[in-house]
């Protein structure tokens, strides 16, 4: 893991993204989704391999930041499950999932919840990995250049409405914009 991976991301990123792999057995995703609820009670299964879990309100019970609870339970389902998760955590369920995406690698992947932390980490993402931006209109944006999240930061929310349509340009401005505060 890097010192980005490391650092305590405090309570201000509270969402633990959870991946299984795909061919999990049911009955272990079940299995799982009873650990995690034994560590917070704000848990929402999105079979059927992922889980979403909010620990704010457990990192005082059990004295330990987002990462190391994340840490925690990745251990407790390995060792008793032998089930290989990858979590991300960050400050909103998207931004978590998406650091999810890359614990493939690592197993374990944290943003904290600073702005510049978060437009950091998004700001060299392909756009299309932004929630809620469907594969039609990542290639309208890409056919006029638009190909990471930094660069739709950057667009005012009238070209986005330009070349996404009205409601469709001004949602994906908004979502971005929600991303990057956190």
């Amino acid at each position: 893991m890097n010192n980005e991976q490391r650092n305590p991301v405090g309570a201000g990123s509270p969402i633990l993204h959870l991946r299984c792999p795909v061919d999990v057995d049911p009955v272990i995703y079940r299995l799982l989704l009873g650990l995690v609820a034994d560590v917070t009670p704000v848990v929402q299964a999105v079979p059927p391999s992922v889980l979403v879990a909010d620990v704010s309100g457990s990192i005082r019970s059990f004295d330990r930041d987002p990462a190391e609870l994340g840490l925690m339970i990745r251990a407790r389902a390995m060792a008793l499950y032998g089930l290989p998760v990858v979590i991300g955590v960050g400050p909103t369920w998207s931004v978590a999932a998406m650091a999810s995406r890359d614990a493939a690698r690592c197993g374990l992947v944290t943003v904290s919840s600073t702005p510049e932390q978060v437009a950091a980490f998004l700001h060299h993402r392909p756009v299309g990995e932004l929630y809620g931006i469907g594969r039609a209109q990542e290639q309208r944006l890409v056919q006029f250049g638009v190909h990471t999240i930094g660069l739709l930061a950057q667009l005012p929310e009238a070209t986005v409405q330009r070349v996404l349509g009205g409601r469709a340009g001004s949602c994906a401005k908004r979502r971005r914009a929600d991303e990057l505060s956190g």
